[in-house]
């Protein structure tokens, strides 16, 4: 089911890690924003954007082609988003990831053995674990200038960070 081809899903409808990856992507808003990711010697990339209703979005991805089999080392990520709210502001974040134990189900397809013929309950678990998956609940944050985050990247695995504003605007 998940050898090559080069397609996003599979035979049977198995979304491969890679749809994930364009979900994350396609999540992003049009307009840019400055974010500058901190990484010491990794190959990490960033890009943030805006969407019309001032959300922001920032794709983070840990790439090492030579780690195909994804243990190369971990990643410390600290990045830097300038948000454009005012100080006081409350917005959720929200933190999607796509690595070996999240959003893939290649992984759960590989640990059940690499079925030819997967049984029904194979097959609702690989399916399970076919979507964006949280990597932390949803939690509040006040901005006060830039927003900081820190987090580990793991080897071949890209983070959506979402912030969204709260309508009610600054704290008192």
């Amino acid at each position: 089911d998940f050898e090559g081809k080069r397609t996003a899903s599979t035979l049977r409808g198995f979304d491969k890690p890679l749809l994930n990856g364009y979900r994350m992507l396609a999540r992003l808003g049009n307009e840019l924003v400055a974010s500058r990711v901190e990484a010491s010697e990794t190959p990490v990339s960033a890009i943030a954007a805006r969407d019309g209703d001032g959300n922001l979005a920032v794709v983070v991805a840990h790439f090492r082609n030579n780690h195909p089999d994804n243990l190369g080392p971990d990643a410390p990520i600290a990045i830097e988003l300038d948000t454009g709210w005012a100080d006081g502001t409350s917005a959720t974040l929200r933190h999607w990831r796509v690595d070996e134990n999240h959003s893939n189900a290649y992984t759960v397809f590989r640990a059940l053995g690499a079925p030819d013929e997967p049984s029904e309950e194979q097959i609702a678990q690989i399916k399970e674990r076919m979507g964006l998956e949280v990597l932390e609940e949803p939690r509040l944050l006040r901005v006060e200038g830039p927003v900081r985050l820190e987090f580990t990247l793991p080897c071949n695995a890209v983070s959506l960070i979402e912030l969204t504003a709260q309508e009610d605007g600054p704290e008192e």
